[in-house]
């Protein structure tokens, strides 16, 4: 497993996110970049395509779906999902992925709050980016709070918190590797187990369990 780009914890996450939102030894707050890791954590897509989101390539769906009610009376109920569509970097296939509604709370809140950039509408529209930082400015604030609270620098990167949504998933899905590997749009299982560090692990388990 590359250590440079191991999943981090819940518990670092909570750690470094709010270290970085609420500021930290010189560093002013930053809930901007606090967001964008948060991003990569509750999405599951590359920096790369967080940083070119825009509230445009978010759908919101209305549908209808079932309910049992407490007399065992059977309602329809009007639900509202969200979908993120993009077309992501580096594989330049589409994705139409379904995300908690909280969290897209979360980025029209920010969006709505932030200062407009040179040449953005005052109200913000659809067609803007999200964010208005770029990638060296994100790694560069990640390894200052990461020495901050002691964390290794040279085990964590962006792309860890990427790992952690992919680990979240593997877990909640009752460790479906299929699952995962869907979502992250890998081109094998194979990778997927690479990605995650399972292979050797998984090894290491099942061998050290048989006893007969």
């Amino acid at each position: 497993m590359d250590t440079w780009k191991r999943p981090i914890t819940e518990e670092e996450f909570r750690s470094i996110y709010h270290t970085i939102y609420n500021g930290f030894s010189n560093h002013k707050p930053n809930p901007q970049v606090a967001l964008i890791l948060k991003a990569e954590a509750n999405l599951g897509i590359r920096i790369s395509d967080v940083l070119k989101l825009r509230l445009k390539d978010f759908i919101k769906i209305n549908g209808t779906k079932e309910i049992l009610l407490e007399d065992g009376r059977k309602q329809e109920t009007v639900v509202s999902e969200i979908y993120i569509r993009i077309l992501e970097k580096k594989t330049k296939k589409q994705r139409n992925l379904p995300i908690n509604p909280l969290f897209y709370e979360d980025l029209v809140g920010f969006v709505t709050e932030r200062k407009p950039r040179k040449g953005e509408e005052l109200i913000p529209t659809k067609e803007q980016f999200i964010f208005t930082v770029d990638e060296r400015w994100v790694q560069y604030v990640l390894r200052a709070a990461n020495n901050y609270l002691g964390l290794p620098e040279n085990e964590i990167s962006t792309h860890s918190f990427r790992k952690l949504y992919a680990m979240n998933i593997y877990e909640a899905s009752g460790h479906d590797i299929y699952l995962v590997s869907k979502l992250l749009q890998h081109s094998s299982v194979t990778c997927t187990q690479r990605y995650l560090g399972l292979v050797a692990d998984d090894v290491k388990n099942f061998s050290q369990s048989i006893y007969i």
